[in-house]
């Protein structure tokens, strides 16, 4: 929760619906800032320059499932990418506006590197029912970051464990009309989990509830919101050779709609100005996450 958000005493039972807003919107930014390229070790070799169109093994499926179409037997091909992403807050300072003026946050950078390093695998099959005919399967993992910050960083209002996984199951049917023409379509199943935590600063809204020995950035509790979905897209493509050495890909795959159902559930602060604040007014007890007082609303991650 950012520690500006304050709302009166009135107003209180409204705050997971704020604390699940500001954990929850992370989803809405887009699956662009999540995808995994690096789905084959031929494709990355080239700088996925001309992927579309490229073929040179079955892996090549993932950009267009028509190259399936141009390979010959049956085959299964396992790809490993291990990815080490860096990242670093230098110099950061942050503050809270609090009724009694702005409080400086007080903590520290994050850690040395907040991103975590991971081992991307990806898996592909193929069974050649005709020379022409090949009815194949890719299992990806197309989206995925995860970030951890260290308690007590300046930012941990914002974020602290921030983790979103996809699995995705692409069956293929490919086929070779003519040596210059191939063309390939397949379904996509994608389940998706994500985890998101922050603190939150119970000291700035007890302060603003009216508990008295409330100190803001000095009485921190966390929340943690977790969910999982299912959700169905598909992928066509077709790959032309008018002349040789010259070859064309066109693809397309759909997005994927998720709609995350799950909990969002809280740690009170040891001081117990959260446990006041629970006792007063029914906040901060485990929600659902797809729940808001008022109604149901739900958050969709679209993976395009």
């Amino acid at each position: 929760m950012r520690p500006m958000v304050l709302l009166d005493g009135s107003l209180l039972r409204a705050l997971p619906a704020v604390l699940l807003g500001v954990c929850v919107s992370v989803q809405e930014a887009g699956a662009a800032g999540f995808a995994l390229k690096e789905q084959s070790t031929a494709a990355q070799g080239n700088a996925f320059a001309g992927a579309t169109a490229g073929a040179d093994d079955l892996s090549y499926m993932f950009f267009n499932p028509a190259a399936a179409a141009r390979q010959s037997g049956s085959q299964v091909v396992a790809v490993g990418s291990y990815i080490m992403p860096r990242a670093e807050l230098r110099d950061g300072t942050a503050s809270a506006a609090t009724p009694v003026g702005t409080v400086p946050i007080r903590g520290g950078n994050g850690g040395n590197d907040i991103a975590e390093d991971k081992l991307l695998p990806a898996f592909y099959a193929m069974w050649e029912a005709t020379p022409d005919l090949k009815l194949a399967l890719g299992v990806n993992a197309p989206f995925g970051l995860e970030t951890d910050y260290n308690e007590g960083w300046i930012g941990r209002y914002h974020a602290l464990n921030s983790r979103l996984r996809t699995i995705n199951f692409n069956p293929v049917v490919a086929y070779r009309v003519h040596d210059l023409l191939s063309v390939g379509a397949g379904l996509q199943v994608q389940y998706i989990d994500a985890r998101l935590t922050n603190a939150i600063d119970f000291g700035t809204i007890g302060l603003a509830g009216g508990i008295g020995f409330a100190a803001p950035t000095a009485q921190d509790g966390r929340a943690k919101v977790t969910g999982d979905n299912l959700g169905v897209g598909f992928n066509a493509g077709l790959i032309a050779e008018p002349l040789e050495g010259t070859r064309i890909g066109v693809a397309y795959r759909s997005h994927v709609r998720h709609d995350i159902d799950g909990d969002a559930d809280f740690t009170l602060d040891a001081a117990g100005v959260g446990a006041a604040l629970q006792a007063a007014t029914g906040a901060f007890v485990r929600t659902s996450a797809r729940r808001y007082p008022g109604g149901s609303r739900r958050r969709p991650f679209r993976a395009s």
